[in-house]
């Protein structure tokens, strides 16, 4: 599979994961997943035990650790996900967001905005938009 796909996939595979914990809990603390060598995603959830650390420090944490799997060669791909209010390109207005930061090896890296409205307990997505992401885990 090439890059595109490969993101494709994670997404499809993990922003479900992110809308249940919005109808569930009205918001969702960052996760994320990778593909292993096998070409397997795997969800990485934190722990009940980290709901006190901030979501910042929850992204940084698992972006360290992806770099760090991804020198040792144990990863293919990774995403992390997180919540962010973000512009509406076509109303310039803020909204509610899944962010999700992929990365590929190879050199193909995007970040996804997913917008959505929470209504009546249920989650409403909006529309998706995409930007070239910042490349931090697979380098040179």
């Amino acid at each position: 599979m090439e890059g595109k796909e490969i993101a494709e996939s994670m997404l499809d595979a993990l922003i479900p994961l992110a809308e249940e914990q919005l109808v569930e809990h009205g918001e969702f603390y960052p996760f994320g997943g990778i593909v292993n060598g096998e070409g397997e995603i795997l969800a990485i959830l934190g722990e009940d035990d980290e709901s006190e650390v901030d979501s910042h420090d929850m992204i940084e944490h698992l972006k360290r650790e992806f770099q760090s799997q991804a020198v040792e060669g144990e990863i293919n791909a990774c995403c992390v996900l997180y919540e962010a209010s973000v512009e509406d390109p076509d109303t310039e207005e803020l909204t509610d967001a899944i962010v999700a930061d992929v990365d590929v090896t190879g050199g193909y890296t995007i970040k996804v905005c997913q917008m959505y409205e929470l209504k009546d307990g249920e989650c409403e997505l909006g529309n998706l938009f995409a930007m070239e992401g910042e490349g931090e885990i697979f380098k040179g």
